[in-house]
């Protein structure tokens, strides 16, 4: 009961808005804490605007593919809802020897949902506007990465259809390395000997493999 009596009154003052609260509350929290959060609530307002920044594990004949058609797909909608445009990736590549990151790109379009899957069991799509190719060893690179906090077992960080347990990296992290892409022209990879060769089938929707 309010102070004229009537429960109605209350209703009087102004209400914030919940994403109101949430934005100040977010703006009190150390950045690890704020991903935590909205990795596990799905809430991304705090970053509005400002572009994400994303390593995605990929293996051989999928990059390959990417880079000649500038697209990426993914199955899982929960993978998609994490991307905008304006976005940065940072492919890394699984199963590969040494263990490298080969490129850099913007996401330039909404997520939607092909007509035809770009590839098998991904229907969700964007496209890419490659920023930077060339191989960076990771192993080099542990050491600068903040988000990698193990560094004895940083395998951990590069698992997943999103490294970094799903979770953006920093600006700072994509810098170091964007910065040492291609850096070393002599450094060379190859499908890791124990990886098996996959198949590419005739179901890519007339998408160009090449190598």
């Amino acid at each position: 009961m309010t102070a004229s009596g009537n429960p109605s009154d209350i209703w009087q003052w102004p209400q914030p808005s919940v994403q109101g609260v949430l934005e100040e509350s977010m703006e009190m929290l150390p950045e690890h804490a704020k991903l935590e959060i909205v990795d596990a609530s799905g809430l991304s307002f705090f970053n509005q605007g400002l572009p994400n920044y994303w390593i995605v594990p990929t293996n051989i004949d999928l990059w390959n593919i990417v880079k000649k058609n500038g697209f990426y797909a993914f199955r899982r909608r929960s993978s998609r809802d994490k991307f905008a445009a304006g976005d940065r990736l940072v492919f890394y590549l699984t199963r590969s020897k040494p263990p490298v990151f080969v490129g850099a790109a913007e996401v330039t379009s909404a997520c939607e949902l092909a007509p035809v899957p770009f590839w098998p069991n991904r229907p969700w799509r964007f496209t890419l506007k490659m920023l930077k190719m060339g191989a960076a060893d990771v192993r080099s690179l542990i050491g600068k990465l903040s988000f990698v906090e193990n560094k004895e077992d940083w395998g951990f960080y590069f698992c997943g259809s999103l490294a970094n347990f799903n979770r953006p990296i920093s600006e700072v992290d994509y810098q170091v390395i964007f910065d040492e892409l291609a850096l070393d022209p002599e450094l060379t990879w190859r499908r890791n000997e124990f990886s098996k060769k996959r198949v590419l089938e005739n179901n890519y929707a007339g998408y160009e493999v090449g190598y």
